[in-house]
């Protein structure tokens, strides 16, 4: 290839407008890479918190005493609302859960973040910081364990697209603060720091809209009144949980607060901060370094936000970026104060260095939310480096660096994290199935940290997926007397038979076939069939035999008059020419019909039936 070919292909090659295409792109590739390795190592098993609605048994509830009954230092009414619906249109299966919300509040995110980062910088300052995003989609964050961990990240969404509806679009100033007012409500009763938000965004746009000149000032302040009144809607409520429930205590009271005139405080906020880009990734010197760098950036970028607003800019684009990011780091600041108070002491011995108070810090996933800041600083940065020199080749390096740092500290390396937690999963598995089979209390520490048989019979009844994959024989807890209740003064009789040489008359005694798969078809009487309803398992005993080796299976239905299918059915296989004693268990979560179908056998010859015995749970 001529010279001249090479530097046409390089020109290309570095063209602005392709190269703003692929660092767009490139969050997004991240995006669905972390969702096949989920798709690809997930296990479906609920995780420590998960259980807590099992263990209680209002999994699936949509009554409002449930959910905003509090747990775990908060209200979390929003996030039950969404766990419910994956109760009853996803089975409370863990890995679609986990799937759907992952693509959900990432792509929501991804898709904000893009709106605003694009009004308020010129193009390629955006582009760079749009591809600082993928900190954000580190492993080690609200997805891979507990299903329910992403219920955190709601209010940042909320805080988000409602920031987007003020800034970024023409709404009138009545829709903008409904919807304003709507995101903090549902923010506000996703969690407490929800609510935190709401007030710190209502009080930094009222403060904006009164002492400075900047945007428009009735949006700037029809946003803080949106801000405002979700505020006051759940501020009191989370409020409550903290000062009157648990008595000024997190959830776990031996722990105490952490306050801003202890030196560990600030150790911890710093570690926090420097966790989202990873840092305690790197050595001692290096983490501590980077995490002070990133800090002060943040704050650098507040100085000049506020000197925007306070000399009255007049480029709209400086204008709104100043606006959104105060409005960003102030709330994002107040929940890492809030996190910093009520956690930094958790782990934390007497003795502890605070190097060792740094690296605590990145241990959870609460450092999620500074990982929204993290574009911001590298657009103001790219802008301000672009002032100095126009050169493509800037961008260019800077992208490598942004990509390369981010491969170094394990940014894309979903595949072994989800992989690794899978291997645990494994194990909490096999001792839940080893102590179901053994008739053991289930304590598997990993999973819950006392008994959680109640648990399983509830997600039992309600058919979580997970407990499709277990055995559970007949020998077990079903066996347990006290767990069964006769369905009494309900009987079964029968309806209608077909392919026997006589029709029975009642459940008991010879029956002939004369033809294959023989039916019988029951029909409860009595004044009480509604109790029907209430039994979550039902349970048919009895003793069967047959010429040949058979099966007897039994059938139920959701109506009257809908078809019988192999999904509603359960059966037990039996050797001939022996009395086999059998046990149906069969489950719905909306009770029974009183109707149902008794298949004997499949085969032509003759069957012995005695001893039969209808009981529910």
């Amino acid at each position: 290839m001529s010279q001249t070919n090479w530097r046409t292909v390089l020109t290309r090659a570095t063209d602005e407008r392709n190269l703003s295409i692929i660092y767009q792109a490139i969050p997004w590739l991240v995006l669905v890479a972390m969702a096949l390795s989920w798709i690809h190592h997930s296990i479906d098993l609920p995780f420590i918190d998960d259980w807590r609605s099992l263990a209680d048994g209002t999994a699936g509830s949509f009554a409002l005493a449930d959910l905003f009954r509090p747990a775990n230092d908060t209200i979390y009414a929003t996030g039950k609302f969404l766990d419910a619906l994956s109760v009853h249109l996803l089975g409370g299966n863990g890995v679609v859960e986990q799937l759907l919300s992952l693509l959900a509040c990432l792509g929501g995110l991804l898709l904000l973040q893009h709106k605003l980062l694009f009004s308020s910088f010129r193009k390629t300052g955006a582009c760079l910081g749009y591809l600082a995003c993928i900190f954000m989609l580190q492993p080690n964050t609200y997805w891979g364990l507990q299903n329910l961990a992403y219920h955190q990240a709601l209010p940042l969404i909320a805080l988000l697209a409602s920031i987007t509806v003020i800034v970024c679009t023409s709404l009138s100033n009545l829709s903008l603060i409904v919807l304003v007012a709507l995101f903090s409500i549902l923010g506000g009763f996703a969690y407490i720091s929800g609510a935190i938000v709401a007030l710190t965004s209502a009080l930094v746009l009222a403060a904006l809209s009164i002492c400075f000149d900047v945007l428009d000032a009735r949006r700037l302040r029809a946003g803080a009144i949106g801000f405002a009144i979700g505020a006051l809607i759940t501020l009191p409520a989370q409020l409550w949980v903290i000062l009157i429930v648990q008595k000024g205590h997190t959830h776990s009271a031996d722990i105490p607060w952490t306050m801003p005139w202890q030196l560990e405080f600030w150790v911890f906020l710093t570690g926090l901060v420097g966790r989202s880009i990873a840092a305690q990734t790197l050595t001692p010197i290096a983490a501590i370094g980077m995490s002070l760098l990133l800090a002060g950036a943040i704050g650098a970028l507040v100085i000049a936000s506020l000197r925007e607003v306070m000399r009255g800019s007049r480029l709209l684009e400086h204008q709104k970026r100043a606006v959104i990011f105060l409005t960003l780091v102030f709330g994002i600041g107040a929940y890492a104060l809030l996190v910093t108070a009520s956690r930094a002491s958790h782990g934390a011995s007497s003795d502890a260095p605070l190097y060792d108070w740094f690296m605590r810090s990145g241990s959870r996933f609460h450092f999620f939310w500074l990982t929204i800041l993290v574009p911001w600083i590298v657009a103001a940065a790219i802008e301000w480096v672009r002032k100095l020199s126009s050169s493509t080749g800037i961008g260019v390096l800077s992208a490598i660096g942004l990509v390369g740092y981010s491969a170094m500290i394990g940014t894309f390396s979903h595949g072994p994290y989800y992989e690794a937690w899978a291997q645990h999963r494994r194990a909490d598995i096999d001792c839940l199935q080893e102590n179901l089979i053994i008739g053991a209390p289930l304590v598997c520490g990993q999973i819950w940290r006392t008994d959680f048989t109640k648990a399983v019979d509830t997600a039992r009844a309600l058919d979580i997926s997970f407990t499709r994959h277990l055995l559970f024989p007949d020998e077990m807890t079903l066996e347990a007397p006290e767990a069964w209740k006769a369905i009494l003064p309900v009987t079964f009789e029968i309806e209608q038979s077909f392919g026997f040489q006589t029709e029975p008359s009642r459940l008991t005694g010879l029956l002939v076939a004369d033809r294959p798969d023989s039916q019988i078809l029951l029909r409860a009487q009595g004044d009480d069939v509604d109790r029907l309803r209430e039994c979550h398992v039902l349970r048919v005993t009895g003793v069967v035999e047959g010429q040949n080796d058979d099966l007897i299976q039994l059938f139920t239905t959701d109506s009257a008059d809908a078809a019988y299918s192999e999904g509603k059915s359960v059966f037990k296989p039996y050797k001939g020419s022996t009395r086999y004693p059998f046990a149906l268990n069969i489950r719905s979560s909306d009770g029974f019909m009183p109707v149902m179908r008794l298949d004997i056998g499949n085969k032509i010859g003759r069957y012995m039936l005695s001893d039969v015995v209808f009981k529910c749970r």
